[in-house]
Formats: structure tokens, sequence, C-alpha cells
């Protein structure tokens, strides 16, 4: 609204107000620049980067012996995720049974936390579920009890690697009286498939624990170290020596028991003091005894880092009122949801007001470590022994480009992931922050603007792809290659893997375009099909305009071999020539090669998958053999002490034998791609039978798709028999392309 105020022309001194009122302008967004990228080449492989975290803290409510926790996101593979759990809270649940909880992963969404009773009162609760993508650890887990008069219990799982897994437990027992001695278990391997759960002595009760073995694989890069110590009578501290770690990758677990029950006695600091000691400690001396089991857990230095440190306090400021420590991290995480706090504790109490001596902790944000507890006055004062574990990041970039700015582009393989980078421009008036859009895909139908759009999501034909890596709404990074909008500022926004995406990084002003990071996937579209993309309000409306429309098609799936010339043409009719010999009185040798450079056999992989195997057989089968119309002679009898020189066990009376060997042979890859994960076959011959056909390549786990190799220079060599009659002799072999 503007408005002015015109002086004179009236009588009296009147004046005239003229106002003028202007409508508010919208927006105008255009759908702009665009380009096409792979993915790169470490997302999705990388141990370790794809683990995620989830922590929280809850309670077990008021006259309820246990509670259950919804995860935000369900767990992929409940054999690779396990959790860490903490108990704490007032006096009034001073007893074993009320105050001390087991924690479980019951299903792929729920965490379940029990107690042995249902006071009146809420037990608090910290948990920390880990959950990992490539198998870098497996997981077993069970709950146990052990029976009232026993100190130990067994559990048996299937055979593990000793030297190379730990035992996490969390438990409670059935006491009513203020105690916690009685509920403090330890687990260890007593052999590679026996769980050993133990307590101090043999006390009248019973105790549930919730027990995890968690075994590292080859591949993780993780070793693990396990040991006991006591922390004895009239000392503070004890130290245990082991093979020296970096103790900025290496993290401590520790459980222990207790000989006799009370809060100093109960509480017990575990600490790696440096690259060759672990200290552990409690507030004073006594007549009392901690057995302490614990793991050191070294991960690579490229996958996890451990932050560590310790803080002491004088207590809180009155009993049974929340008393909270900020602990400032000394490096700030990448994310709370890839890394995971564990703490320990001393206290100073004396008595047996049990939780008193028993902290909750959790990352409230990147920086800082918040650790709680229920107790006032001097004797909750106490040292704290924390470590955060982080999993590493990998920061949302893209890979190559698959074709030029604003250029439709096919993929190079079937089910590929690959990633959009686009921009928004804006004129006429601002765009709020977290303004809401979604994306949408279409089958091309005649052109973009006129085919019809539906909303991507992680189930439709073109759908979102979720890497564990990156996170959701993380900040764009930019890219040389990114796509530009003429004269127009570029504003960053965000890394995009579901519907709805918004400006989050910032307003977006006339003459400025928010550029997104779309993480897509081909989820089993048609092979050889176009895709169009448009971006619309989050209700659906449309953009104003639309400059340019994404496109992609579909890779088209090709799975094959076949013997091509030098300029990659297939040959019609290809063939391996032998030597030629002579009619010789005894057995005698003949040679070949199999792929030359006019004749290379080429594996073509635009499939989804990566495995393959390349093999070659008679076409005839076992019982085929070498021919010239009129004579034989076999290429699969190994014969006796002159391998193929003498007619074997098989069903005919051919001797002969054909050999396949590698040790001149090659293989190459086509432009863009590498010889990663696929190797040459092993030296061996034909037999009957036994060796019907032979393996000349393969591709492993960590080959690519969307790829062809070439290869060549393989040597045959045949046996001929003695006095082999003269002649063109011939055998028709069968090259096999399969997946695996």
């Amino acid at each position: 609204m503007s408005g002015s105020h015109v002086s004179g022309g009236g009588t009296g001194g009147q004046g005239i107000l003229v106002i003028t009122y202007e409508p508010a302008v919208d927006p105008f967004i255009t759908q702009a620049d665009y380009r096409l990228f792979e993915n790169p080449d470490d997302i999705g492989g990388t141990p370790w980067s794809g683990c995620r975290t989830e922590s929280g803290t809850t309670t077990i409510p008021n006259g309820s012996t246990n509670s259950d926790v919804t995860l935000s996101k369900s767990i992929s593979d409940m054999a690779q995720a396990y959790l860490l759990t903490r108990a704490s809270g007032t006096s009034s649940i001073a007893g074993g049974n009320d105050h001390m909880v087991a924690g479980e992963i019951t299903n792929a969404s729920t965490l379940t936390f029990t107690r042995g009773a249902s006071p009146n009162a809420q037990t608090h609760i910290s948990y920390s579920l880990v959950e990992c993508f490539l198998n870098e650890f497996s997981v077993q887990r069970g709950v146990t009890t052990i029976a009232s008069g026993a100190n130990s219990n067994t559990a048996s799982i299937s055979s593990v690697d000793v030297d190379k897994s730990m035992v996490i437990v969390s438990s409670y027992d059935d006491e009513n009286a203020a105690n916690q001695q009685t509920g403090l278990a330890t687990g260890e391997l007593q052999d590679s498939s026996t769980v050993l759960l133990r307590r101090h002595s043999s006390p009248s009760v019973i105790d549930t624990i919730a027990w995890q073995v968690v075994t590292f694989s080859d591949l993780s890069g993780a070793s693990v170290q396990t040991g006991e110590t006591m922390l004895g009578s009239s000392v503070v501290s004890q130290t245990a020596g082991i093979s020296s770690v970096d103790t900025g990758h290496s993290f401590l677990y520790c459980t222990y028991d207790a000989d006799s029950n009370g809060l100093r006695q109960t509480a017990v600091g575990c600490d790696l003091t440096d690259a060759t000691t672990l200290t552990f400690s409690r507030y004073g001396t006594g007549s009392y005894n901690n057995r302490i089991r614990w793991y050191v857990v070294t991960f690579p230095v490229s996958g996890v880092t451990v932050h560590r440190g310790s803080v002491t306090d004088d207590g809180g400021s009155s009993d049974n009122a929340r008393y909270d420590i900020d602990i400032t991290l000394p490096t700030a995480v990448d994310s709370v949801t890839k890394a995971y706090p564990f703490i320990t504790n001393t206290t100073r109490g004396t008595g047996t007001a049990f939780p008193r001596n028993s902290w909750i902790y959790e990352l409230t944000n990147t920086n800082t470590l918040q650790t709680s507890y229920w107790r006032g006055s001097i004797y909750g004062s106490g040292t704290h022994y924390w470590q955060v574990v982080e999993f590493a990041s990998i920061e949302a970039e893209v890979g190559d480009p698959l074709a030029n700015e604003n250029t439709p582009a096919t993929l190079r393989s079937a089910s590929r992931p690959f990633r959009l980078r686009m921009l928004l421009g804006v004129s006429d008036a601002t765009v709020g922050q977290n303004t809401s859009f979604k994306l949408q895909y279409a089958p091309l139908s005649g052109t973009c603007s006129a085919s019809t759009y539906s909303d991507i999501s992680a189930s439709s034909t073109i759908a979102y792809r979720d890497f564990n890596e990156l996170n959701d709404g993380s900040p764009l990074v930019a890219n040389t290659n990114d796509p530009v909008d003429g004269t127009n500022i570029t504003e960053t926004q965000t890394y995009v893997a579901s519907n709805n995406f918004r400006n989050s990084e910032s307003i977006l002003s006339p003459g400025e375009d928010g550029e997104w990071d779309f993480s897509l996937v081909d989820n089993g579209a048609p092979a050889n099909s176009s895709y169009c993309f448009r971006a619309v309000y989050a209700d659906g409306t449309p953009l104003n305009t639309y400059s340019h429309y994404p496109q992609i098609t579909t890779s088209d799936g090709v799975f094959n071999v076949e013997i091509v010339d030098d300029v990659g043409q297939a040959v019609s009719d290809p063939d391996v020539a032998l030597g030629t010999g002579v009619m010789k009185f005894a057995c005698d040798q003949t040679s070949g090669t199999l792929g030359t450079p006019t004749q290379s056999m080429r594996v073509t992989n635009r499939s989804a998958g990566v495995l393959w195997t390349l093999s070659m057989a008679a076409t005839s089968g076992s019982t085929g053999s070498w021919t010239d119309g009129t004579h034989s002679f076999d290429f699969n009898d190994p014969g006796d002490a002159q391998p193929g020189c003498s007619d074997g066990t098989d069903s005919d009376t051919y001797s002969g034998m054909l050999s396949v060997g590698f040790a001149t042979a090659t293989i190459s890859a086509g432009a863009g791609c590498t010889t990663d994960g696929v190797s040459l076959g092993t030296s061996a011959a034909f037999h009957q039978d036994i060796a019907d056909d032979i393996t000349l390549a393969r591709a492993g786990g960590s080959a690519a798709n969307g790829c062809y190799w070439d290869i060549e220079g393989i040597d045959l060599s045949q046996t001929i028999p003695a006095e082999q009659p003269p002649g063109t002799y011939g055998l028709d072999m069968t090259i096999t392309l399969t997946s695996s």
C-alpha cells in the first residue's frame, strides 16, 4: 500500500489523501537447468560409512514392568544391529527388581526395556541402537536367567571367532530390597559356541540377563582384545595392560560384578588411559572387590573415530530431582545419527538408596553429551568416563556426469542408481524459507510437457534411492559440473532421498536459483524406457513454467558374451586354429590362442547384477571329440601316466586331452570402467564327468556393471594321440556367460 497527501486545492486548508493499493506479487518459479550424474564409487560399499545410530531416552512408567520404543526407521537386518542400555531414577526404585533394566531388540521396529517389578515410580532409560549394512559385524542375541543359588549360566550360539567377538549385557534381578550387587552380571565367550554369564557368589535371587554377541567380520578391519581385571579391596584403581592400540579409534566396553552392596561398591569407572593401559576406578577404598570383564574394539582409522574424556561433578542440588551435566565435546560429531555414547562412572555415596549411582546419557546435539541422574548433595559426586563412537560420514557428492547440462542421458545398467541435480529459478518475489515441493516422474509420451506425472516414492518405477551413508535433507555439496542458470545466483539447498523437499538452507530471492540433489534409481523399469521429471508444489500445483525437463532412458540390460574384431564388431563365424602337426608314433602336442586382437572375447554386463562367470565347454557335451568326419580323438581323457596319451576309464576308446592356461592371458576394460573385481580362471584340463567345463574369467562382488571387458591370450594345448591319422579335425566349443 502506498499513499500521498496533496495540500491545497480546497477551502479551509483542506487536503486530499490519495491511497493506492498494489496487489501482492507471488514468486514466479521456473524449473530451470539440470544435469544427470552417476553416484560416486564409494557410495554403498565402504565399511562403517553406512552405519547409523538411533539414540534417546524413555521411561518404564508407574505400575509397569516394561516399555517399548518404536524406532523411527526399521532395522534392515537384526543380525547387523546391537543395543546399548542404561537405567537410572529416584531412590523410590531402589530394589534390584525395579531400578535395573534389560534392553532388547524385539523386532525390526521395536526396542523393549524390562524390569523385574511394577513399582509406582518410573525407571529412566537411555539407549543407543547401532545398525550397519555391509556385514561389518553379525549379532546373536538372547535372554538367559541365573537361577537362585547359582552364580552363572550358559547359552548356546552358532560358532563364532572368539578373538573377534564381544558380549554386551544388561540385567535385572527379582530382589525387592535395596540391592544392586546381586543383579550385576558379566558376559564372555566360554568357547566358540557358548556364552558364559556370571555374577558374584550365589545369592538367593534370580538374575535375568539380555545378552548380545557381536562378532566383527574380517572385512570390517576391526580387532578385539578382552580380559578380566580384579579391582581389589583397599584400592581405588587398578590398571591392565593391552597390546598397543590407536586410542582415537578404539572403544572400551566393560561390565562388572560386586561382592558388596552399596552405591560406591557397585559403581566402577572404565577408562582407556593410553595406548597400552586400561584403568578401572571406584570413588574410594573399602573392603570390597569388583571383577571387571572388558573388551577393547579397535576400528579402522578411516571408518570409525572414538572421542573420549572424563569429567567430575559435585552432586546435584536436591535429592530425587533430575540433575544434568552437559559435556561439551572437544570435536563435534557430524551427526547424532552417526554416533553413540557410552559412559561409566564412580560415585561418592555409601548407602543403598539405588539407583543414585547410575546415570543415563545421550547426545543432545552434535556438540553436547548430556548425562543425568536423580541424586542431590555431595554424595552424588563422582567421575564420568565418557566415550562417543562416531562412524565416518560421506558428503552428498555426485559422481561423473552422465551427459552434458540439459541433455537427456541413458543409464549404464539395469536397476542403476543415479543422481539428478536441478535448479528452480525465482523471479518477481521472494520464496520463503522451507517452502515445500515434491518431485514427480512420467513415462515419456510424445513430449515431457504432455506426459502424465506421478509422485516419486520409495516404490515407484523410478524411485528414490536412500543410501545409508547419506542423510536425507543434508546440505548439498557443490560440484564443478553442476548446472548453471545463466547469470542467476545459485543457492545450494539439500540432498533429497524422499518427498517432500524444501529450500531449508535459505530464502530464494528474485534472480536466484535453488539447487537440489535428487537420489534416484531405476526400480524395475522396462529396458530402453524414457522418463521425464518435474517439480511441483507440495499440494501438486505445477510451477509457473518449465524451461527444461530432465529425461533419463533406462539401460537395455544387455548381458552377453560375443567374439568381436579389433573395432568391436561381432565376428560371425569365430574359430581358433591350433598348430599343424604330423603323424607321430608317440603322442604329441599342438597349441593355439583363444582370444586375439581380431577375435577377442567380449563380456558385456549392463544387467542389474555384478557377479558373473565365463566358462567354456564342448558343444556336444562330455562325450564329444575331435573329428575329421572319419577319425576321432578325445579332448577330455587324461589317461594314465602321460596325460592324454592313452585311453582312460571313460566310455569311449579315444585318448587325448585339451588344457587351458592363463600365463599370457589379459583382461582389459571398456572406457570408463576398470578390471577391479574381474579375474582370469585357473589353468586346468578337461576331464570327462569331472571337469566338463573350464572357467575362463569371473567377476566378484567388487566388480562394476554397466561395462564390458575384452579377454585375450588364453593358451590352449591339445595332446594328440600316437599314430593319429592325418586330417583336418574340428571340435565345436561353446563359451557361456552366467550370472551368479
